[in-house]
C-alpha cells in the first residue's frame, strides 16, 4: 500500500516561494485580500464579501481579487453589488504558474473562508509566498 497525497512540493519549489515571501515590501495602501480557485458555495465567498463590507463599514480600504470560476460566479457578482463592493471586489478568469505566485506575493493575505476542506493545497502555498491565510475555524 502506498500513500499518494494530493499535492507535491520538491525542494526546489519550496525554497523559491520562501525565497520570494522573504523578499516582500510592506505594503502601502489598500489591505490586498486573493482568493482562488472553484467559486462555489462551499468556499464561503459570500462570507468573505460580507465580512469586507464590514471591513469598509469601519474604515478599512480593501481590495480583494478572486481568481477562479465556477457555479456561483453569477451569485457572488450580484452580492458583491448588493454589498456596494464592485469598487473593491474583482473575479477574475483565474491565475496559474508564476502568474499565481506572482498575485501570492503581492497580497497581504489569503482570504478564502471555506466551509469544508480535506487538505489545504492552496492555504500552504499561500503561507509559502508570504501571503498569509484567514480562514473559517470550521474544517
Amino acid at each position: 500500500m502506498e500513500r499518494l497525497w494530493p499535492v507535491f512540493f520538491d525542494d526546489e519549489q519550496i525554497g523559491r516561494r520562501f525565497a520570494a515571501a522573504s523578499q516582500r515590501e510592506t505594503s502601502r495602501g489598500p489591505l490586498r485580500l486573493f482568493a482562488g480557485g472553484n467559486l462555489e458555495a462551499r468556499k464561503g465567498v459570500g462570507l468573505a464579501l460580507r465580512a469586507i463590507a464590514k471591513l469598509r463599514e469601519l474604515g478599512t480600504e480593501v481590495r480583494y481579487t478572486f481568481g477562479g470560476w465556477g457555479p456561483d460566479l453569477a451569485n457572488m457578482r450580484r452580492l458583491a453589488r448588493h454589498l456596494g463592493l464592485t469598487d473593491c471586489v474583482t473575479f477574475h478568469e483565474g491565475f496559474s504558474g508564476e502568474e499565481y505566485d506572482a498575485v501570492l506575493r503581492e497580497s497581504d493575505i489569503y482570504f478564502l473562508p471555506s466551509l469544508r476542506e480535506s487538505v489545504g493545497i492552496t492555504l500552504l502555498e499561500a503561507v509559502m509566498a508570504g501571503c498569509y491565510p484567514v480562514v473559517a475555524g470550521t474544517s
